[in-house]
């Protein structure tokens, strides 16, 4: 059984894939998922606690098995006071990761993928204490307001809910003739909240091009779902780059610094790197 994963780690993934130059590629085979292991229940300031010490050394070695330690939607429910009818009540948000499209012989072949959540509410003190906790070295008091809202995003993230067996559906829109195309998602979003599917569209919906084409994605019925596809031809050259320190500038290398300017600081573009 699949332990749901927080949206923090999925937004981390989507921001991943939203500066990555990766033409699709057919999905691998499943394996087997890991035994699960119950971990004992424990407040929000614990939990955050535990990640963030635990953060240096897994960074260090490359890896982050310190994630793996966070809140379960038990947990959250439990620490937030909710209630599955509660649950139920809020709206289905979806994270839609920006994806790219193959050109084929038979068409466009898209993927869709991403993840439906309900976003439980929080007061700012609860979301200040996760925050102060990854930005330890700083008081959250002496954010400035951009900081303060960026640091509150990134902690409301960490109490996501995934939303599981909702059935969406997607709308691509051509910017040339805003005319829409309907995708009917041929599956429900997974214990997890995800969704992810190889979609081929009619070669005379989507004609092929020798440049790259941006769509946007809209997800229907669903305001925070919108996206863009890229749809890239057969022919040229596509640059493949992560977005840490390369992109943007974190200093990912140097974990606690790498949190604060993930959790506080605004996007700032390294170097020239727009321009390039």
């Amino acid at each position: 059984m699949h332990r749901p994963r927080s949206r923090f780690i999925f937004l981390t993934w989507a921001l991943f894939c939203s500066t990555v130059g990766v033409l699709a590629m057919p999905r691998p085979e499943p394996t087997s998922p890991p035994t699960r292991v119950e971990l004992p229940k424990r407040g929000l300031s614990s939990w955050a606690s535990s990640v963030a010490q635990g953060l240096p050394t897994d960074v260090a070695s490359g890896i982050l098995p310190a994630f793996q330690g966070l809140p379960s939607p038990d947990d959250i429910k439990e620490q937030l006071n909710l209630t599955d009818d509660s649950i139920n009540q809020l709206p289905i948000q979806v994270l839609n990761i920006p994806s790219y499209a193959n050109w084929t012989s038979s068409g466009w072949n898209v993927r869709i993928h991403g993840q439906a959540y309900r976003q439980p509410p929080a007061n700012n003190e609860t979301l200040d204490k996760i925050s102060s906790i990854f930005i330890a070295d700083l008081e959250v008091s002496s954010l400035n307001e951009t900081g303060l809202q960026q640091s509150r995003n990134m902690s409301a993230s960490m109490l996501a809910l995934p939303a599981g067996d909702i059935n969406l559906n997607f709308t691509l829109t051509s910017p040339i003739s805003n005319a829409s195309l309907l995708i009917d998602f041929p599956v429900a979003t997974d214990s997890r909240g995800e969704f992810d599917q190889f979609i081929q569209l009619n070669a005379q919906d989507v004609p092929t091009n020798t440049s790259v084409m941006s769509w946007p994605l809209y997800t229907v019925n669903v305001e925070s779902g919108n996206t863009t596809m890229w749809f890239v031809p057969p022919e040229g050259i596509s640059i493949v780059s992560d977005i840490d320190d390369i992109l943007r500038f974190t200093q990912i290398y140097v974990p606690q610094q790498g949190l604060y300017n993930s959790f506080a600081v605004p996007f700032v573009p390294w170097s020239d790197m727009p321009n390039v």
